[in-house]
């Protein structure tokens, strides 16, 4: 990672293994790096190496609200938070359109898609990683959903 002394990190190998693992779900969720590429402004090698284990870059704040304002939910910042201590608590924005039936049907079809992969993980299907990963990714959209929803809501 760094030539510097590991031993006045205030990171964890464990917390730079966390950063790298929900960066690499995330851009995997905001399309990939070939799409995410065009909003972030950072090439498609670089976006890789911020998810992958064995390069020492790491991404940067202004790829993360990118990433956030891509999935219209602050998922990486909030990881970010928790691993700090906090929650997020969102500020008073202008407010956004009222609720619909759509977003009704988004939050609908979203959450049951995330059922439906963890039902396949706990089936144990032959292929347990692949379907972990997509559970993962189910669920990280049930919850980008439920929280545009959320915003609706309590607006």
């Amino acid at each position: 990672m760094s030539k510097l002394d590991p031993a006045l990190f205030l990171t964890s190998p464990e917390d730079r293994l966390r950063i790298k693992a929900r960066t690499e779900q995330l851009i995997k969720l905001a399309g990939g790096p070939g799409v995410f590429q065009h909003v972030a402004g950072v090439p498609t090698d670089m976006l890789s190496k911020y998810g992958s284990r064995s390069e020492p870059n790491f991404i940067n704040a202004a790829v993360i609200v990118a990433l956030d304002r891509q999935l219209q939910a602050p998922m990486m910042v909030e990881e970010l938070a928790n691993m700090l201590g906090y929650t997020l608590v969102p500020l008073d924005p202008a407010p956004p359109a009222a609720v619909s039936v759509d977003d009704l049907a988004d939050v609908h079809k979203e959450t049951s898609e995330a059922v439906t992969s963890i039902a396949a993980v706990i089936a144990g299907r032959a292929d347990i990683a692949a379907a972990r990963r997509a559970a993962v990714r189910e669920i990280d959209e049930g919850i980008s959903s439920l929280y545009r929803a959320r915003r609706k809501v309590s607006a």
